[in-house]
């Protein structure tokens, strides 16, 4: 018999991996979705209108290929941006905005940046209201965070019905 083996849960350590799985798909869910919920509650949004774009960043990427984990150097650009205050028009603040994309040149990040939010041009953009040099051109969403949570619980309800089937199911044949 193997460390997991059960009685109840048909000798099989299936339902506990599941279980652990769900936990752990809630777990990381829910710090997410913490995290995008308080943004959502601080960050306003504003029209930022692009006075340059920076030079070339680099950055550490990776990607996961075969169960191969490949580390790579990519390049992003800032936005260097002007945009006023929630209910202070009088108030101009700059900052920069990160592209949240990597590319694998310099060259691809800029014509990406210049296409995107090209010089002198005006988009909606959404400003931390406790550190306005904080500025990001998405809208801050909770949604996929709440779907993950959701996912987890099904799969822990899930997890759990099986088990309370089986314990039943080996009560009644043992009877």
């Amino acid at each position: 018999m193997g460390k997991c083996d059960s009685h109840y849960l048909g000798g099989s350590c299936y339902f506990l991996m599941c279980l652990a799985f769900g936990i752990g798909f809630v777990v990381f869910f829910s710090m997410n979705y913490s995290h995008e919920r308080w943004r959502e509650r601080y960050y306003r949004p504003s029209l930022c209108t692009v006075e340059r774009i920076t030079s070339c960043f680099k950055d550490i990427c990776s990607y996961n290929l075969d169960n191969v984990d490949y580390i790579y150097t990519c390049y992003y650009f800032q936005w260097y941006v002007h945009f006023h205050i929630e209910n202070n028009h009088t108030e101009i603040k700059y900052a920069y905005v990160n592209d949240s994309r990597r590319f694998d040149s310099c060259e691809k990040a800029f014509q990406t940046a210049l296409i995107q939010h090209p010089l002198n041009s005006s988009d909606v953009c959404h400003y931390n209201s406790i550190n306005n040099q904080e500025v990001q051109w998405e809208k801050p969403n909770s949604t996929s965070s709440l779907i993950g949570i959701i996912i987890g619980a099904l799969i822990i309800l899930t997890v759990l019905l099986c088990a309370i089937c089986v314990f039943i199911e080996n009560c009644l044949s043992s009877c």
